[in-house]
């Protein structure tokens, strides 16, 4: 029965965090120095829900006995996934986005937990993305 409520919490929050930051992004335009309040409360909010999302993936793939530590991470990769959910984002807000360019070991392998490395990339990708955009517009 835990298991049920577990897989049916872990659906339920599935991209919660993504919606909630488009969403914030999309309907509230903070000034800097204005409503510092504000800006730290969404902050806090959006940290505690991805905190939850991680822990609830965490707890239902313990449950399921599922092999969540993966031992060969291939980082590219996993890089690469994240990156063409954040650009397929920052296309539908922004119509354009910055190419992904990868240096360095392009075979580096880690063990970590992959929807963990996911979540990480994406966010740091999706903000890279945005600021980047926003910045350099459009023809960056």
């Amino acid at each position: 029965k835990n298991l049920n409520i577990l897989g049916h919490i872990e659906t339920r929050l599935g991209g919660t965090t993504e919606m909630l930051s488009d969403a914030i992004m999309s309907s509230i335009d903070i000034e800097q120095g204005c409503n510092q309040k504000i800006e730290n409360s969404l902050r806090e909010i959006l940290q505690r829900t991805l905190s939850v999302e991680i822990l609830v993936s965490l707890l239902y793939s313990h449950h399921c006995k599922k092999r969540y530590l993966q031992p060969d991470i291939d980082l590219a990769q996993s890089i690469k996934t994240a990156y063409e959910d954040a650009r397929y984002l920052c296309e539908q807000h922004y119509i354009s986005a910055p190419e992904l360019v990868i240096e360095g070991d392009k075979d580096a392998k880690i063990s970590y937990f992959p929807s963990h490395l996911y979540v990480i990339f994406f966010e740091l990708l999706k903000n890279s993305l945005r600021a980047s955009v926003e910045y350099h517009g459009e023809d960056c």
